[in-house]
């Protein structure tokens, strides 16, 4: 099993989402940012170093919002989501092709990796807020 962590992270009322490269596993599919868990490591502490390699932002997690596994060809992938909030930095591109900050009522409106549909559809059904 793959561990995997996201951060749904929310500045002025919008969601950042990001697209996976053209060389990635489920290449230019949109994702909420995130990577691996490494071995012994908080999943909160994994989520923020992630966002700061991957984004060069910084994160301040909110509270865990869902966990779910996938299968994919390559393994099953355990997927913990947490809610979060900017509070430094500028996105820089390191590993993605692209971002974007999105209101939630259009998140529908882009191609998501299948591990992060039911995150879109608990947004949806029950929303967010912090």
């Amino acid at each position: 099993m793959i561990k995997v962590t996201a951060a749904i992270i929310l500045n002025k009322d919008k969601i950042l989402i990001t697209k996976r490269r053209t060389t990635m596993k489920l290449p230019n599919l949109w994702e909420f940012p995130g990577g691996k868990l490494e071995e012994n490591e908080a999943p909160e502490d994994c989520v923020i170093r992630e966002i700061d390699e991957e984004l060069g932002i910084t994160i301040k997690v909110h509270s865990h919002f869902l966990t779910n596994t996938h299968h994919y060809e390559f393994g099953d992938v355990e997927l913990m989501s947490y809610l979060a909030v900017l509070i430094g930095g500028q996105i820089e591109l390191r590993e993605h092709a692209e971002y974007k900050w999105v209101d939630i009522e259009d998140l529908s409106a882009y191609e998501f990796a299948p591990a992060d549909v039911p995150i879109i559809n608990k947004i949806r059904e029950e929303g967010i807020s912090i």
